[in-house]
């Protein structure tokens, strides 16, 4: 019995309950994953590309890209 490990680029589409919904960006196929397996769920956003490694078809694991940029907005506060 031969174990079959891959590495796919999948790009976050979007969140569906407790899972991320990841698209095969050469099949276009859409994986859903479990937002446990995933270390840095936080960072996640929408079209960010990851690679998603496979064992047998099961993730086991999802990289984010070494740099990711983010746009924030600063909110003031005023309590009376």
């Amino acid at each position: 019995m031969s174990s079959d490990i891959t590495k796919v680029e999948m790009q976050y589409t979007f969140t569906d309950g407790n899972l991320l919904v990841f698209m095969n960006m050469e099949t276009f196929e859409e994986q859903r994953i479990d937002k446990a397996k995933i270390d840095n769920v936080l960072l996640m956003k929408e079209g960010l590309s990851c690679t998603v490694t496979l064992w047998n078809d099961n993730v086991i694991d999802v990289q984010l890209p070494p740099n990711v940029s983010y746009k924030g907005t600063i909110h003031s506060v005023v309590c009376l």
